[in-house]
């Protein structure tokens, strides 16, 4: 989806635009469903004459912690961990077969949010943010190379299992079900829903460090 800057300008993310010309999700780290709140891993670059400590000055943003700090045409760029509680958010919390991806943004030129997931997913997604605003254009695109890279060497067990982990709120913060429910749910044991949800956990961090450009001790 994409909406133009006047719209994002004329709705409650002028008061975010006020100190942030542009944030982009790099990562979603854990969902707090009691108090429909999401950790991301946001890349923030402020207006000129705003410092690290402006950000905590957004209403939906608590900033958690800053992993890099770069100066970008004389604007600080942060790459932080945010904890975010704007209402949005709520129009995916029962929606678990669509996300609203990496590399979405939220700027003073405007916002693009991506959706991926299944048909039924994105469109209820869809459904969600034109009821916030229906200003928003909607383009339906084809999985990519780049998408298909981030499930690069899972099976179809362990999506299945992440999936239903994901769904049953094992993700959530405080956690809605153990490892020994989300096994019940699928039919294999408590060892087995473990090693698949380790090893997507291990490849999403991966992802994770690639994207943030960070390197393993051994790297060359």
């Amino acid at each position: 989806m994409r909406y133009p800057g006047h719209a994002i300008a004329n709705s409650e993310f002028k008061h975010q635009l006020a100190i942030c010309q542009e944030a982009v999700l790099m990562a979603s780290v854990s969902r707090n469903s009691q108090h429909d709140t999401i950790v991301y891993v946001l890349q923030l670059t402020l207006n000129e004459g705003m410092t690290v400590e402006d950000v905590d000055r957004v209403p939906w943003f608590t900033l958690i912690e800053v992993m890099g700090e770069e100066i970008v045409g004389g604007r600080i760029r942060l790459t932080a961990l945010v904890e975010n509680s704007h209402e949005l958010l709520r129009v995916g919390r029962d929606i678990w077969n669509a996300v609203v991806a990496p590399g979405s943004s939220i700027g003073v030129s405007g916002a693009t949010i991506i959706i991926r997931g299944t048909p039924a997913g994105c469109s209820a997604m869809v459904k969600g943010f034109q009821s916030w605003n229906p200003n928003g254009t909607v383009s339906v695109v084809r999985l990519t190379e780049q998408q298909h890279d981030d499930f690069a060497g899972l099976t179809q067990h362990q999506m299945h299992a992440f999936s239903t982990a994901w769904r049953l709120g094992y993700y959530d913060r405080p956690r809605k079900c153990t490892l020994a429910d989300v096994a019940s749910e699928i039919g294999v044991s408590r060892a087995t829903i473990s090693g698949h949800l380790g090893a997507v956990e291990s490849t999403a961090h991966r992802r994770l460090a690639a994207r943030l450009g960070l390197r393993g001790d051994g790297a060359d």
